[in-house]
């Protein structure tokens, strides 16, 4: 078959006007392939979509809301990617609504699903809800061994360095916490 033939074959599968006998038929051009294998449909939710505007108006209790309906939205579809985004999203608006019983209870739901790679946010999250709970020693203590762990690279180990200059703070430890803060 001539390249201009398959072409047109090709561009007649993609846009859907190609009928269907043809596509798969013994002997065809074609392959048996259907436009939803050639062009992935990318889901929308609309949960994300509000929750993510209430986040940049930093509504966060608003935010956390829709972002349970996304969570909701992506557990139907059995989405997964979606899923872990919709209980990050989620867990990051409780937080800064400081909303913390509904944080930890979020957060249990979600460190039963997530992956290993995730271990990292799972501490800091966990750090945020001690600083919340005015637990600064115990946060202390848990971000200098967490920051041992973090590599210089990692984009979290400055908001890890954030989080113990908070902790310093919130104990009048100002001189550390100025450190931290100058050295940034």
């Amino acid at each position: 078959m001539k390249l201009a033939a398959r072409s047109k074959i090709l561009f007649l599968l993609l846009s859907g006007s190609l009928p269907a006998a043809v596509i798969g038929n013994p002997g065809s051009p074609v392959p048996a392939v259907t436009t939803e294998q050639a062009v992935p449909e990318e889901r929308t939710y609309p949960g994300k979509i509000s929750g993510d505007n209430a986040f940049g108006e930093e509504n966060y209790v608003d935010a956390a809301r829709f972002y349970r309906t996304y969570r909701e939205e992506a557990t139907f579809h059995k989405d997964t990617p979606a899923l872990l985004d919709a209980y990050e999203c989620e867990i990051n608006a409780l937080i800064l609504a400081a909303d913390v019983s509904t944080a930890e209870k979020v957060l249990k739901s979600y460190e039963k699903i997530a992956k290993k790679e995730s271990a990292l946010s799972i501490h800091l999250w966990k750090t945020d809800l001690l600083l919340l709970q005015g637990k600064a020693p115990q946060a202390e203590k848990d971000l200098k061994k967490l920051l041992s762990a973090i590599p210089k690279q990692d984009p979290r180990r400055t908001r890890a360095e954030l989080m113990l200059a908070t902790a310093y703070d919130l104990q009048g430890k100002y001189q550390e916490a100025a450190k931290i803060y100058s050295a940034m």
